[in-house]
């Protein structure tokens, strides 16, 4: 994947945020109000997406973060966070990535595939099978069972 220069788009202003403190420690809690998606940023996750802007140099930001926040970063790390926001479409004119079923529905997803999968083994190893003559027949020359 290639490594983009600049931030892509900023944080939509529609998004309703809520600042939460539980144990000290401070959280954004942010919903799409027009998918009802939500995520719970750390504050700083929510800073920096604060400080997202259309075609501001990754560099940059990172500097920023590392000013402002005292965190060190690189601009990878910072594409593998735009993207992660923007898959989660809280970015002005990115397209969300479709949300993973619900807990139920992917436990019996992954219950059917395991068994399509056990399945098509079990089909293998009938088909393949090397008929079993029983001990007499798998003794080596000159020995008995």
């Amino acid at each position: 994947m290639a490594i983009r220069d600049t931030c892509p788009a900023g944080l939509r202003d529609d998004l309703a945020t809520t600042r939460v403190e539980e144990d000290g420690i401070v959280y954004y809690d942010v919903i799409d109000p027009a998918s009802g998606r939500e995520f719970r940023f750390y504050e700083h996750e929510y800073l920096l997406g604060r400080q997202l802007r259309p075609g501001r140099p990754l560099g940059d930001l990172a500097a920023w973060v590392k000013w402002e926040l005292g965190i060190e970063t690189t601009p990878e790390d910072l594409q593998v966070f735009v993207e992660h926001v923007g898959g989660l479409g809280f970015l002005a004119g990115v397209a969300a990535v479709p949300a993973p079923p619900a807990a139920g529905q992917a436990a019996d997803a992954a219950v059917a595939q395991f068994a399509a999968v056990a399945a098509a083994q079990a089909e293998l190893a009938d088909a393949t099978a090397i008929p079993f003559a029983g001990p007499a027949a798998a003794a080596p020359p000159g020995r008995a069972l």
